[in-house]
């Protein structure tokens, strides 16, 4: 019966530890997860403005560029 008992401790305190394992490593999974959304919103935003500076850029670059045919060309060209 000794056995028994000492087992079922044995077992008892293995279960014990392994659930607060568990229970670490799901917040750890938690933490993670909350890491990854908020490196995922900060690259949305990044993206989003180089979209616009990319736009703004172009739009600045099209009244910089003179078409050779066109007839605003300055005489020295």
């Amino acid at each position: 019966m000794y056995d028994i008992e000492k087992e079922y401790r044995e077992r008892f305190n293995a279960n014990k530890k392994m659930h607060y394992e568990i229970k670490d490593l799901k917040m750890q999974v938690l933490e993670a997860e909350k890491e990854l959304a908020s490196m995922k919103f900060r690259l949305i935003c990044l993206y989003h403005q180089i979209d616009w500076m990319v736009q703004q850029i172009s739009s600045q670059s099209d009244d910089l560029f003179i078409s050779p045919d066109s007839p605003d060309l300055p005489d020295f060209l």
